[in-house]
């Protein structure tokens, strides 16, 4: 059977050979992984660590992720 599912775990930020990703590069890193995905799978992510465990967390990481779940029909959970 086919995977139906992704599910994607993080202890932070996103970032690239240059270091962390602005909120406005994980935005648009968001949307070429939704791009790129293209609705095969549900993308469902978990934040591993302190930043992630206050539900009303704003940081670029906990935005990521949530983004990143939101539009690939997933869920997020910090904890």
């Amino acid at each position: 059977a086919d995977a139906a599912a992704i599910i994607l775990m993080s202890d932070g930020a996103p970032s690239n050979d240059q270091g962390q990703l602005t909120g406005t590069q994980a935005d648009q890193l968001a949307v070429r992984l939704t791009q790129k995905n293209s609705g095969r799978f549900k993308v469902n992510a978990l934040g591993i660590g302190s930043e992630f465990r206050d539900e009303n967390a704003t940081s670029d990481a906990v935005r990521f992720l949530k983004t990143l779940a939101e539009r690939n029909n997933g869920f997020y959970v910090g904890f």
